[in-house]
């Protein structure tokens, strides 16, 4: 929320059950880790925090980013996590002792999205500069590029396929963001949103 809070909900019977506070500016990005026993928050105060959303305990606060961030998400082993920030920049870190692993520089605008492929072998993440681009999330390669792609919002991998679906949206009014279920079925699917097939790892782009 804009209000520095994260809250988390029973979905049954729609109860408040912790609220989330420390950060100092608005939240703009949750991810439950892979297992479920740690969340990650990112926030426009330039921080990610990781909690146990059991007691609400803060874990760790990660900092680095010189800009808000705006997304996160996990490996799919839950070891790294990934940020993606409006000052041009995707960071991985380690999610157990909080080390900035990766700094992912190129984008010439801020950073929006970012997504682990099923496997973890890869890193997509999307920019205001226009471009998609595909990251070796161990070494900070760059795998593959997709130019004139203006507006990139989100993006998702499908967890069946080799697809890569990146939404975009009109600025800042009408960001767009799509998921899949565990079958690979696309839950969502608004205007705008396309579909690439990125090389597979060991490939040439």
């Amino acid at each position: 929320s804009d209000d520095g809070t994260a809250r988390l909900w029973d979905p049954t019977t729609g109860e408040s059950l912790l609220t989330l506070t420390g950060h100092t500016d608005g939240v703009w990005g949750v991810a439950f880790s892979p297992e479920g026993t740690r969340l990650a928050t990112v926030s426009a105060d330039g921080t990610a925090r990781l909690w146990d959303p059991t007691t609400g305990e803060c874990l760790l606060t990660l900092t680095g980013h010189t800009d808000k961030v705006g997304e996160v998400a996990f490996s799919p082993d839950g070891t790294r996590l990934a940020t993606a920030s409006d000052d041009d920049t995707a960071r991985l870190w380690d999610s157990i002792t909080g080390e900035c692993l990766l700094t992912l520089t190129g984008h010439t605008s801020g950073v929006w999205g970012v997504a682990f492929s099923p496997e973890g072998t890869r890193l997509a993440t999307v920019s205001a500069d226009g471009t998609a681009r595909l990251w070796d999330p161990t070494t900070g390669q760059l795998i593959w590029l997709i130019a004139n792609f203006p507006n990139n919002a989100a993006a998702s991998w499908s967890p069946t396929t080799n697809q890569l679906l990146s939404t975009t949206g009109d600025a800042w009014r009408y960001l767009r963001a799509a998921c899949f279920d565990d079958d690979g079925r696309l839950l969502s699917l608004q205007p705008h949103e396309r579909y690439y097939s990125p090389p597979q790892p060991g490939t040439e782009p």
